[in-house]
């Protein structure tokens, strides 16, 4: 495997897992708008572990950069989300090593548990750091990023549409299928040139059959949560 392989496969297995619609385990892990862009040395300018992302939430979609260019931070709250960031690091060390002789089953339900409670904690953490005004837009793009496919991992956006159970079982069918075919891409190990294009294309076809699901009021109300677009794109590195 290259240098460069790889950084492009946790690039795009820690995108995913930062959106909440998959975990990385699940997805075969390794061994007007406004542009984002993807964070400096590895995945994520602070780092943060379970896959660079700050183990997902808000917490994952603030580790890019011009997710927190757009959000106007001052050099103090730069300061303060380093820190946060730091002493998650902390936290999750030995963690890892921890779950090694677990099943590979055992191991999913483990990450996805600790991913959970990091997101939560992480959350309440940034409500200390960021202004009210941050706060929203942060959760506009949030819910942008996560899309309707995150429903069931945002107690929000359970709040906000109310899916019914006949949206739920198809919800559940298109994340099924969403999973399958990022594990199909990524199973067959180095991938092309084409595979960022691919996951792409994959996300982007599953987001929109989810949000086709919605009834017109739910749409309204979806339209009123997400705000103005922004696009988060990550670059691709070649060395």
């Amino acid at each position: 495997m290259t240098t460069t392989w790889i950084r492009r496969v946790i690039g795009m297995l820690a995108l995913v897992a930062l959106l909440g619609l998959t975990s990385i385990s699940e997805a075969q892990q390794p061994g007007g708008k406004r542009q984002g862009g993807r964070p400096g040395g590895g995945f994520g300018g602070f780092g943060g572990g379970f896959g660079g992302a700050g183990g997902g939430g808000w917490t994952g979609v603030m580790n890019f950069p011009g997710v927190r260019e757009e959000l106007k931070l001052s050099e103090e709250q730069q300061e303060e989300f380093g820190k946060l960031m730091s002493e998650q690091r902390e936290k999750q060390k030995g963690i890892f090593e921890k779950m090694k002789d677990l099943s590979r089953e055992e191991r999913m339900t483990k990450f996805n548990e600790l991913r959970k409670e990091m997101s939560e904690e992480n959350t309440k953490n940034l409500t200390k750091v960021l202004k009210p005004e941050q706060i929203t837009r942060l959760k506009q793009i949030y819910f942008q990023q996560i899309g309707v496919l995150g429903y069931e991992d945002s107690d929000d956006l359970k709040k906000e549409l109310s899916l019914s159970e006949d949206q739920r079982e198809k919800l559940k069918s298109i994340s099924t299928d969403f999973r399958k075919d990022m594990q199909d891409l990524f199973s067959g190990g180095p991938g092309n040139a084409g595979n960022f294009e691919k996951m792409q294309m994959i996300r982007k076809e599953a987001m929109e059959s989810a949000q086709n699901l919605l009834t017109d009021d739910q749409k309204k109300k979806w339209e009123s949560l997400v705000g103005e677009p922004f696009e988060m794109r990550i670059r691709r590195r070649d060395n």
